[in-house]
């Protein structure tokens, strides 16, 4: 990967650069509809990771990677539908469905009306508000981040799995109960820091059923952790990180996540580190209102 190197300021784009860099995405994505467009191949493009790609593309964007790109391949056999004699199978297939069928539940899903029932009709005027060129509108900054030199440290962690409805919350409590028993078992709980959850999973390339939550707690002397269960040793990656604090319920945790994407790194001037971003809790849920809730969200950057 093709990354930026830090200038001695600190700034290794213009305010637009990251914007300008996904822009350069869609425009591919574009051109290239016909091809494979896997996110490898696309974070490629925009010069980031794959790992933090998704992150970017998603809250800039405002829907993920794979959706985008469905959508497109929707919009583009749409017109095909209107302008050309292929058969509705034909541009199925080529538009990347298996089936008639799967296109024509998908295609309605999108557009409201059926792929026969567009080409009877033979114009875009009900389905004209989905097919326009995406605007990119560059935000206000509207958070500051501490930047901190973090050591690496040890940690033990459970994992669960399954995000579902764009929550890990089964997939939290799953992780944490089975955390929690571990350290009483083991008598950890004397030697364990701060409570920690890692999300080391793409969800544009790992089936969401089968993306991880890890939970967490550091380890503040070294101890064997017998692996049992899913719980084993792990470790935090030293390095500098953009540590943006969340008010507030977990349930809204999202919307910080996609602040710090949207607003504040295209200003930064900083590039991501190839390293899994995670959440720091600084209080107890169990005897903290939600509203009085504090989060630390650290994003590894270069």
């Amino acid at each position: 990967m093709n990354q930026p190197e830090r200038q001695p300021g600190g700034e290794t784009e213009t305010r637009g650069g990251h914007h300008s860099r996904i822009l350069q995405v869609l425009r591919y994505i574009s051109d290239n509809l016909e091809e494979g467009l896997e996110l490898p191949q696309l974070a490629d493009v925009a010069c980031y990771s794959p790992y933090h790609f998704h992150r970017i593309f998603t809250a800039i964007v405002g829907e993920p990677v794979a959706t985008y790109v469905r959508r497109k391949r929707l919009e583009k056999a749409a017109r095909e539908i209107i302008q050309s004699k292929q058969s509705i199978t034909a541009i199925a297939l080529s538009a990347g469905f298996e089936t008639p069928t799967a296109f024509t539940k998908a295609f309605k899903r999108t557009f409201y009306i059926t792929p026969s029932y567009l080409r009877e009709v033979g114009h875009l005027s009900p389905i004209s508000h989905s097919i326009q060129p995406l605007s990119i509108k560059l935000p206000e900054v509207v958070m500051t981040p501490e930047i901190r030199e973090l050591g690496s440290f040890p940690v033990v962690l459970a994992t669960g799995r399954g995000l579902i409805n764009h929550t890990f919350t089964q997939a939290a409590q799953k992780a944490f109960s089975e955390l929690q028993h571990y350290c009483v078992k083991h008598q950890l709980w004397p030697i364990t820091g701060r409570c920690l959850a890692i999300m080391p999973d793409d969800p544009s390339t790992t089936p969401l059923e089968d993306c991880r939550f890890q939970a967490a707690l550091e380890l503040k002397e070294e101890r064997v952790i017998p692996k049992e269960g899913t719980v084993e040793r792990g470790l935090v990656e030293a390095g500098r990180c953009a540590i943006f604090v969340h008010l507030g319920s977990y349930d809204r945790l999202w919307e910080t996540w996609n602040a710090a994407y949207r607003n504040w790194l295209p200003a930064s001037g900083e590039e991501l580190r190839h390293a899994p971003p995670f959440e720091v809790y600084l209080n107890d849920p169990s005897n903290t209102a939600p509203e009085d809730l504090v989060t630390e969200i650290c994003i590894p950057i270069q």
